[in-house]
């Protein structure tokens, strides 16, 4: 009978002892001096966790008096608020704690204004955390995993909501959300590895900073849908993403909405980062987007910066050395609808050493100014001088496979477009006008060009300088402009030419113009010369040329360059002017041809059409019926309308320019 009634005993105080190792209960209206079950809990969560054992439960209650402190978890501690329940723990987590009858209760859990410290393999759920001038949840070389339900972090001061350093174990977040009031922070990483996912968890508010990622040396980061990123305002970097060496990765499957007054998303040295959807940026005094040496998919409907006094924005978009790709849409790619970059004193945007951009629907305004380079004049003189270092509102060099739709370039005391070293670019409906202030400052220059480069739909007028400038030394490519306007309506005294081309070195460049509108200039349309031994040819076909004061054609080849030039079904009118119309040129032992079939001239007295060889150099006709001077200038005033025709020196038929 003794010994029954002994062993009744023990396995009652068995009981005891295992559920209140498993779990232990904190309420704060308790009186002080409980035992932590949950009849006598504890006040304080720091007494409930320094008495449990690791891997055991503390369970805090929901009470109108915030917990006002920070606490170390244990390793394998779970502290749980009412909102989540114990309940919970065993069928969502799996854990069996001994209590039943404890489901989520209704609220937003208990408050707890401080810090909660993890060490390794800790759950955090069913409360909300107030991070002010300190983080929230915080980790710092902790091994295990780490799991987050249902927490509610509200950050201010700077402080972050989640941050964890040299995390050594996956990361399960779910439920819940950072939103950040008197610039507190959001999601913070630094270092360490795993997979981390963030799941149902958005993002919002006010920050200092929104989100800090770097130095992570493996293992995915993953923000899942309905983890929407929304920064109303960020006073520093929204934004920061660095050092995430392969098989690293950080994926924005929901959209990021990020308004601030610095720099909007910061990518270095990533191997992979995915941002997709209809995402938006919007930054003062700092670049919207800035990617260096990266593996990125990116996708935006707009990105726009503004620099607004006392400040400065000196770039609106940065991407340099992009591996992977980037567009913004705008809305079905529509002028006006990708963005805006407004006052940005170096470049508008500055694309370098990458391939695959897609951008649409960006207005460029009053943007670009050239300072001084040390060592290096930013003018227009290739032969002497580097334009490669020249600003613009729109900065290309090394890029391939590219596409600009619908970009509207509007002023700006730079160039509108410097495009250097670009292979199969294609630029659509451009309105590129009012660019420069110096006469080096084209709407577009263009250099070292490969594949082939088409402007398509677009108009370059009144800018400082030629509309376009082409120079090559190096590179084979060409060009094509299809139904593009290049005129100088309002500024007409200021370029001596709409169109220049400029070849030298070994390099070989062609230019088509289809269906293209060139006037409005008291200068010349076009003006292309071929120099040392590089080779260039001029195709204009169904276009119009009007209203040129000083001819209107002008190719030459010097040295040992080659030119060629076809004139098919164009419409042209002059001006009064002191030379010819057409001017085709071979000097030193240059080689020129010309294709001039079915133009139509406005009738003008004198010499129309001038087709000149040196003693040395060599002048082809196509379909001449021979090499007879006056032969061939009676073929081409005939097919021309009538345009007196005038041939100089050796020319000869040919059946073909090349």
């Amino acid at each position: 009978m003794i010994r029954s009634a002994f062993l009744i005993i023990f396995l009652a105080l068995a009981a005891a002892t295992a559920a209140s190792g498993d779990v232990v209960f904190v309420d704060n209206r308790a009186t002080p001096g409980g035992n932590g079950t949950r009849q006598w809990p504890f006040s304080t969560i720091a007494q409930g966790v320094q008495s449990a054992n690791s891997g055991s439960v503390v369970y805090v209650a929901e009470t109108p008096n915030p917990y006002i402190e920070s606490v170390t978890l244990k390793k394998g501690q779970m502290l749980i608020g009412s909102a989540f329940g114990l309940d919970a723990v065993r069928t969502e987590l799996k854990f069996d704690t001994g209590v039943t009858g404890v489901p989520a209760q209704q609220g937003p859990g208990p408050a707890i204004h401080g810090t909660i410290v993890t060490t390794g393999d800790n759950v955090i759920a069913g409360c909300t955390v107030f991070a002010e001038a300190l983080s929230g949840i915080v980790g710092s070389g902790a091994i295990g995993k780490l799991t987050v339900r249902n927490v509610y972090i509200k950050t201010s001061k700077a402080g972050f909501g989640i941050y964890l350093q040299e995390q050594q174990g996956n990361v399960d977040i779910s439920g819940g959300s950072i939103e950040a009031t008197d610039r507190g922070s959001g999601f913070g990483m630094d270092g360490g590895y795993g997979v981390v996912v963030i799941d149902r968890m958005p993002i919002s508010g006010e920050f200092t900073s929104a989100v800090r990622i770097q130095g992570r040396k493996s293992g995915s980061i993953t923000f899942r849908r309905g983890s929407k990123l929304h920064i109303r305002d960020a006073f520093d970097d929204a934004v920061v993403i660095a050092g995430i060496e392969r098989p690293g990765a950080v994926v924005f499957e929901d959209t990021i909405d990020v308004r601030g007054r610095r720099r909007g998303v910061v990518v270095n040295k990533v191997a992979k980062l995915v941002i997709g959807g209809a995402s938006t940026l919007s930054t003062a005094n700092g670049a919207a987007l800035e990617v260096h040496d990266s593996g990125v998919e990116l996708s935006f409907e707009s990105v726009s910066a503004e620099g607004i006094a006392p400040g400065t924005l000196d770039e609106g978009i940065i991407l340099d050395g992009v591996h992977g790709k980037v567009s913004i849409t705008g809305v079905e790619g529509k002028r006006g609808t990708g963005g805006a970059i407004l006052h940005a004193r170096g470049n508008g945007m500055r694309i370098v050493q990458s391939s695959n951009i897609r951008i649409s629907g960006i207005t460029v305004t009053d943007s670009g100014v050239n300072k001084p380079t040390r060592g290096v004049r930013c003018a227009g003189n290739f032969q002497e001088n580097s334009t490669a270092v020249c600003r613009a509102a729109l900065y290309l060099r090394h890029i391939s496979d590219s596409t600009f739709e619908n970009i509207v370039v509007d002023g700006g005391s730079a160039m509108g477009i410097n495009a250097n070293n670009v292979r199969d670019v294609t630029f659509g409906g451009l309105d590129v006008h009012g660019a420069g202030d110096e006469t080096f400052e084209s709407g577009v220059l263009l250099q070292e060009a490969g594949g082939t480069i088409t402007f398509s739909r677009s108009s370059f007028v009144d800018n400082a300088g030629s509309e376009m400038l082409i120079e090559q030394r190096y590179n084979n490519g060409r060009i094509v402009l299809d139904r593009c306007t290049l005129a100088a309506t309002g500024r007409p005294e200021v370029a001596p030419h709409l169109l220049e081309v400029r070849t030298f070195g070994a390099s070989r460049i062609g230019v088509e113009l289809r269906t293209a509108d060139l006037k409005d200039n008291l200068g010349s349309a076009i003006d292309a010369v071929a120099g040392e031994n590089s080779s260039l040819s001029v195709d204009a076909s169904e276009s119009s040329i009007q209203h040129f004061g000083h001819g209107v054609v002008t190719v030459g080849a010097r040295q040992n360059g080659n030119a060629q030039l076809t004139l098919k079904g164009n419409s042209v009118v002059a001006l009064v002017s002191d030379r010819a119309w057409v001017d085709v040129a071979a000097s030193d032992a240059a080689t020129a041809c010309a294709d001039l079939t079915a133009n139509r001239f406005s009738n003008m007295p004198g010499t129309v059409i001038r087709l000149a060889a040196s003693a040395h150099s060599s002048m082809r006709v196509i379909g001449a019926p021979s090499s007879d001077g006056k032969a061939i200038a009676a073929m081409v005033t005939a097919a021309n309308g009538g345009a007196v025709a005038v041939v100089e020196g050796t020319v000869v038929a040919a059946p073909a320019c090349h």
